[in-house]
């Protein structure tokens, strides 16, 4: 019998163990509480006991030597730790819910897993020391100790990286090794604060148990105490989980999210829900929040909006292929305009209301009147800023007039032809079909102040035009300039017969326009202007009209405005149009320098990791070797 077993031993040894293990897992963690769970784990403890059992010498007359038994022991260590597992394991199970002042069960739990992890990485090591050996009638002792040691080692190392992890994770202790510190309100901003006409109210959005929670609730308390007054700025913290109807009136996406909001304007921070994510916009905290409590401090300027000539802004339901345009409406809003309709009924025909900060004209249908055409240009001339969105119109009507702003554009140097633009290799798919080749995607930004965000990250920013016209620089008024500030991707064309196939013999590629903008041109400061600032000074802007030509209107429609460069775009059109940008002098932000090791500048850092550690580890293995080859010739002598 025992000579049976012996020969059966090298092959049942080695899948025992695992057998039993995964045994233990299903009964206990994939089946636990049925029928078969206790059988399942009978079964593996036993293949667990079994496979000790034939490592030990009784079973085995070789062990009967020194070296044998040397060997068997090798063997069987691994096995042996896997059966203590098991029993603290079950102690474990057993201690559930004991009271008193020592935990065990906890101390059974952590007993099992290092049992079990040592015993994994040392049966990987000795199985393989075995396999290695397979062919020999006895096993070379002196091989299975090195291996042996060597998972023995690396067992212990793993047990105890875990084990530190676990203590370091549980310590209220934190090291900020990239020298980051959480921003303070500086002067600018608590003095924009104590100059609120009108209470801002502050919705932070963080989990309680957040660790970015105390760095943002310890900036907005200094800033709240600095403000002088608790009624200029009342903050509130709340987890958008758990509140979600005060997310819903903060318009606030979900954690992560800090909202400044007076009366019914909105200003939304995203800073993000981890320390990693959030990282670099804390650090620009200050900067951020002083920019939004500059717009909320300011008049809200007015903004209006043509109508009466069937403009895409007054239509009714999804009209056009982008669908309505409630969502242009709603960003104006948050960003602190107020929005009104200007037609004949509120008064074009005698003039623009002298308030207007801005006109938007959205792809109107219909021609306006020549007393307001009149008043528009009246409005120009006085330096009035026009925003205008174009979009094709069908061939039947392209021999008239186009589109109702053309004839006015055209005064200023906007050329625009009326044809849908494609391009075969560089467009967004919608419907799978031809048909999309005209939703044109293009990140050709050019140098002007009105795309200045897009141009610096234009990867990251790809606009989207579905079924936009060409807008070519035409001969402009003096003292205008004409500049193109956003082109097509190469290879595009004009679609005249609508079957969205290239045709050489009518059509041809090209880069056309797809933005223009009118502004007056710089004149070259005089020394005997007034002083900087005052009207007419250098720092003065050119007076004169200002205009933006999108040449598709679809760009700004709630099916588009979805894509964040599209909304990027138009925030960015609207802050060079009425000029509200952060005035000189705002707070320094604490973004810190990245450090930076390289092999020119700090060849020590630079080849200490690369090339140190590496020969370290060489040089204690072959030490290590070499000293073992001594005795192993010593002995043999």
């Amino acid at each position: 019998m025992n000579g049976r077993l012996a020969r059966l031993s090298p092959v049942l040894a080695p899948l025992l163990a695992p057998l039993g293990g995964l045994l233990v897992w299903l009964a206990e963690r994939i089946w636990p509480g049925t029928a078969a769970s206790p059988y399942l784990a009978g079964a593996g403890a036993a293949a667990l006991v079994a496979a000790l059992l034939l490592h030990l010498p009784p079973f085995q007359e070789r062990r009967a030597t020194r070296s044998g038994r040397a060997a068997a022991a090798w063997l069987a260590a691994p096995h042996a730790l896997f059966v203590v597992a098991l029993a603290f394991y079950y102690a474990g199970r057993a201690l559930h819910g004991a009271a008193g002042a020592v935990d065990w069960q906890a101390l059974a739990t952590g007993g099992w897993i290092v049992s079990a992890t040592v015993g994994a990485v040392l049966f990987l090591f000795v199985t393989l020391a075995r396999l290695a050996q397979r062919h020999t009638p006895d096993h070379d002792p002196r091989r299975l100790r090195a291996a042996g040691s060597a998972g023995l080692s690396l067992g212990l190392l793993l047990v105890l990286v875990a084990l530190l992890n676990f203590i370091f994770a549980r310590l209220p202790w934190q090291w900020d090794l990239a020298y980051f510190k959480t921003t303070r309100p500086s002067a600018a901003t608590l003095e924009v604060v104590r100059g609120l006409a009108d209470p801002v109210d502050v919705a932070v959005f963080f989990p309680a148990d957040s660790e970015l929670a105390p760095l943002v609730r310890s900036y907005f308390d200094a800033l709240r105490a600095g403000a002088g007054s608790s009624d200029k700025l009342r903050v509130q913290f709340a987890d958008a989980d758990l509140q979600p109807a005060l997310a819903e009136d903060f318009k606030a996406r979900g954690n992560g999210w800090v909202v400044l909001r007076k009366a019914e304007v909105l200003r939304p921070v995203r800073l993000g829900d981890t320390l990693e994510r959030a990282r670099g916009q804390l650090r620009t905290l200050d900067r951020t929040v002083f920019v939004r409590l500059l717009e909320l401090a300011r008049p809200a300027a007015v903004v209006y909006l043509t109508a009466g000539h069937g403009e895409r802004t007054e239509r009714v339901g999804a009209e056009g292929p982008g669908g309505a345009f409630t969502r242009f409406r709603s960003e104006l809003r948050d960003r602190n305009y107020t929005v009104r309709d200007l037609g004949i009924a509120q008064g074009l025909g005698d003039r623009v209301p002298p308030d207007a900060a801005l006109v938007v004209s959205v792809a109107p249908r219909e021609p306006f009147l020549p007393n307001e055409a009149e008043s528009l240009r009246r409005y120009l001339a006085g330096g009035g800023r026009l925003l205008a969105f174009l979009e094709p119109v069908a061939p039947a009507r392209r021999s008239t007039l186009g589109t109702a702003l053309q004839a006015l554009l055209q005064d200023y140097g906007v050329q625009y032809d009326p044809v849908p633009q494609a391009n075969d290799h560089i467009y967004a798919r919608r419907t799978f079909t031809k048909a999309d080749r005209t939703l044109l995607v293009t990140i050709a930004y050019q140098n002007h102040p009105s795309v200045n965000t897009l141009r610096r990250a234009a990867g990251q920013f790809p606009l989207l035009l579905l079924g936009a016209g060409a807008l070519s620089a035409g001969t402009a008024p003096p003292g205008l300039v004409v500049t193109e500030t956003i082109r097509a991707m190469s290879g595009t064309w004009g679609d005249r017969n609508g079957d969205f196939e290239f045709d050489p013999k009518t059509e041809r590629r090209g880069e056309p326009a797809l933005a223009l903008a009118v502004s007056p041109r710089p004149q070259p400061a005089l020394k005997s202007a007034a002083a900087p600032g005052a009207p007419g000074g250098k720092d003065a802007p050119p007076a004169g009209p200002t205009l933006l030509v999108f040449a598709d209107a679809d760009l700004a429609s709630d099916l588009l405005m979805q894509n964040r460069a599209n909304v990027q775009a138009v925030d960015d059109a609207l802050s060079w149009l009425v000029q509200r940008e952060t005035p000189a002098g705002p707070p320094e932000s604490e973004e810190d320098v990245r450090i930076q090791h390289a092999k020119s500048d700090d060849w020590l850092w630079f080849y200490l990791p690369v090339l140190g550690v590496p020969a370290l580890l060489l040089g204690l293995g072959a030490f290590r070797i070499n000293r073992q080859r001594r005795r192993a010739g010593r002995s043999d002598a």
